[in-house]
């Protein structure tokens, strides 16, 4: 565990990521547009037993693989995006969405798409309802692959973003498999057997159950439920995500297991957790620090948003902010 360490606090960590080069980060996936409507309630309808909401302000965010290219560019990586979008109008938000965020970007612009939407209404910071807007029945993988054949060579570190909605399939995992880059996979049932030796596959719980068949309750089902997704995946690690309680990370094909611990703290929003876990990972790794201080640094900027409302980033302001407060960070556990 020392030898991967390069640093010896969570301060010096975090002043050598901040200070390394960054090779540019290839982001594909599927891509979202996340839309927030804000109100009060001060009645129940008289048509059904619900609210009614006032809303009194909207705001739109880039979701999905969107979100996650995001997160790296404003912990100053460098990215590209590439996925699909529809030929309508929240297609149209959501690149200006990535212009105005200064995002480079190819996208597939589909007249029989729909721009996948998810609209959260909230009221005094609790979430009434979320709506989804979507079309899972389509697979452009196929036409993705040819254009990021094109580019995947300038690439160290590539990061797949895999939410089921079209974008990742069997032709763009085939394509990726040739190439030499470290490839992270945030993965979805719909593709699980289709994942081929990745560098690193990042399932959350639930995901871990559902490819393992395991239904995980403590240590041991942890592990072999681990040990179950390594073998069908052939992934080279494995970090499975546990909320709360923190991350497990199986490394080397499993021959090392360490489990990285959550800090205690308030949890406003888990919306996009995933996404930034990914995001600060695949920074590290193109920043070359070890996996596993790359798994520590992504563990701090989850804990960053899940304190923030809807879907958010970690600043370098507010990592260096609270860095005398990371050092549980470190008490790692070799299981």
């Amino acid at each position: 565990m020392k030898q991967s360490m390069k640093a010896n606090s969570i301060a010096d960590l975090l002043t050598l990521t901040h200070k390394k080069y960054s090779h540019p980060i290839l982001v594909i996936g599927d891509i979202m547009l996340d839309h927030y409507l804000f109100g009060n309630v001060e009645r129940i309808s008289p048509e059904a037993p619900v609210p009614v909401v006032h809303i009194e302000s909207e705001e739109y965010k880039l979701g999905g693989a969107a979100n996650v290219a995001n997160n790296i560019k404003k912990l100053y990586g460098k990215t590209y995006l590439m996925g699909v979008v529809g030929e309508d109008l929240n297609g149209n938000i959501l690149e200006k969405l990535l212009r105005d965020n200064n995002i480079s970007n190819t996208l597939l612009k589909k007249k029989n798409y729909t721009t996948t939407t998810k609209t959260r209404i909230i009221a005094k910071s609790q979430q009434l309802l979320r709506i989804d807007k979507e079309l899972t029945s389509v697979d452009y993988s196929g036409e993705l692959a040819k254009l990021v054949k094109k580019v995947m060579d300038n690439y160290k570190v590539i990061v797949i973003s895999d939410y089921g909605k079209g974008a990742i399939g069997s032709p763009l995992l085939k394509t990726l498999h040739c190439s030499s880059s470290f490839i992270l996979i945030d993965p979805k049932p719909k593709n699980f057997q289709n994942y081929r030796e990745p560098y690193i596959i990042t399932p959350n719980k639930k995901e871990a159950e559902i490819f393992s068949g395991i239904q995980i309750n403590g240590k041991q089902s942890l592990l072999k439920a681990g040990d179950i997704i390594l073998k069908k995946t052939g992934a080279h690690n494995l970090l499975i995500t546990l909320g709360e309680d923190g991350m497990v990370l199986f490394e080397d094909q499993g021959k090392v297991v360490l489990h990285l611990p959550a800090l205690g703290r308030k949890v406003y929003d888990v919306t996009g957790a995933g996404d930034t876990v990914l995001s600060a990972l695949a920074l590290g790794l193109a920043k070359e620090m070890s996996l596993l201080e790359s798994c520590i640094f992504a563990n701090i900027c989850a804990g960053i948003v899940v304190g923030k409302r809807g879907t958010a980033f970690p600043t370098w302001d507010e990592i260096f902010l609270n860095s005398n407060k990371w050092n549980e960070y470190l008490k790692i556990t070799q299981w």
